[in-house]
């Protein structure tokens, strides 16, 4: 699990004894968890040095924008978030003051490159992040709540705590759950490498198939946004993933499309492998229920206009595009050391492009996909991860697309 603590230096509300400086009150909480932890920032009541001081403070305290002055509307100021994502760094995590959160502020928090955006018992449902993640939280109050509550947390959730609550309350109960759980609370960025690359959460049936983890989670995406049992598909830029023949398997029958030769050739081997029958695109395949798109329209910054009006002209009634593909974090740049390769599209640049060909979305949602600098697959198509590097801010946008009527 991992520990998520609000209010430093302290809230308008439950603030800290008088006799009792912030400092002092962090340091006392530390000593009482021995556990990482992400610890809020309201940076309009810290002086440039204090903040400087806060950043480099340990290397168990990770830091997140907790706001500038504490109020509901704190995340829709672009101006205090871009000064504020400057000094976080890598993967920068926004706690909302209040919990408050509106969709306006979700979309200025992912377009100043907020990658972790956090929720409470106050915010609102129905947030569409487009690729940022929302970080609910599976307990929010006090340690002493929590273990009278008997300690529920399933190993991928989130305990909100707060600095205040915890040195007001004396430290014994914080001091109790850091050592029942210590060996159980993660750092942030450690965890979210491990969720984001080694190992998140897919159906067993896609997670045995042989092809790196952003396709099988892209794979995973589809199954929950479409039926395919009993329905013609067409795998559109297939290369040499198994996807036919799985799609196959549960029910589909699957014609595949790519441009490159030895990619049909090892497709066509793929199927009679695996003894099941699938269909190379030709002039006479019929229209289609499902149309896939995974990962193949970044291959072609020119002309993919083109390529998805001719998509949406093979699709049968009701038929539907499922596109899967890299999205930047916005549209005027990278949040990271990866140079743009040119062919990555921002996410409205992905809607325009849905809309020129006549197709709109009725589902979508971003996700975090490979994106450290130095990686490699075996053999058997898996994601081998050397070495801990910079993220070169890689995302990926899955939709569901459907003819404009």
């Amino acid at each position: 699990m991992i520990v998520r603590v609000d209010d430093f230096p302290h809230g308008q509300e439950g603030h800290l004894k008088p006799t009792m400086n912030h400092w002092d009150a962090l340091a006392r909480f530390q000593d009482a968890l021995r556990a990482p932890f992400c610890l809020g920032m309201m940076t309009g009541a810290l002086s440039e040095e204090e903040k400087q001081k806060l950043l480099s403070y340990s290397p168990d305290i990770e830091v997140a924008y907790h706001g500038h002055a504490h109020t509901h509307t704190d995340g829709e100021n672009a101006d205090e978030l871009r000064a504020a994502r400057g000094m976080l760094g890598i993967d920068p995590v926004f706690i909302p003051p209040y919990n408050a959160l509106t969709q306006k502020a979700i979309d200025t928090l992912e377009a100043e490159g907020y990658r972790y955006i956090c929720t409470g018992p106050e915010t609102p449902d129905g947030l569409k992040p487009t690729f940022a993640r929302l970080v609910p939280s599976a307990f929010y109050g006090t340690a002493k709540d929590y273990l009278k509550a008997g300690p529920t947390l399933a190993p991928l959730d989130c305990l909100t705590l707060h600095l205040t609550w915890e040195n007001n309350g004396g430290m014994l109960a914080l001091r109790e759950l850091g050592d029942a759980m210590r060996y159980e609370i993660f750092p942030w960025k450690t965890f979210f490498y491990n969720r984001r690359y080694c190992g998140p959460t897919v159906r067993p049936e896609v997670a045995a198939l042989g092809m790196h983890m952003c396709q099988k989670m892209s794979y995973d995406w589809f199954l929950d946004a479409v039926d395919v049992r009993g329905r013609k598909v067409l795998d559109f830029g297939c290369s040499e993933y198994p996807l036919a023949t799985f799609l196959t398997k549960l029910g589909a029958e699957v014609w595949w499309h790519d441009r490159d030769e030895e990619a049909c050739k090892r497709q066509a081997a793929l199927a009679v492998s695996a003894g099941v029958t699938t269909h190379r695109l030709d002039g006479n395949a019929p229209k289609f229920d499902i149309i896939i798109a995974s990962n193949s329209l970044q291959h072609n910054k020119d002309g993919a206009e083109q390529i998805l009006a001719g998509l949406a002209d093979r699709l049968a009634q009701g038929g539907k595009v499922c596109v899967a593909d890299k999205v930047t974090c916005s549209a005027s740049r990278w949040d990271g050391a990866r140079p743009d390769p040119g062919w990555v599209r921002s996410v409205a640049d992905h809607q325009a492009l849905w809309r020129s060909a006549g197709l709109l979305p009725v589902r979508r949602q971003g996700r975090e996909v490979i994106g450290y600098l130095h990686y490699s697959w075996n053999r058997d198509r898996n994601l081998e991860i050397g070495r801990w590097e910079m993220p070169d801010r890689a995302n990926e946008i899955c939709a569901l697309l459907e003819k404009a009527s």
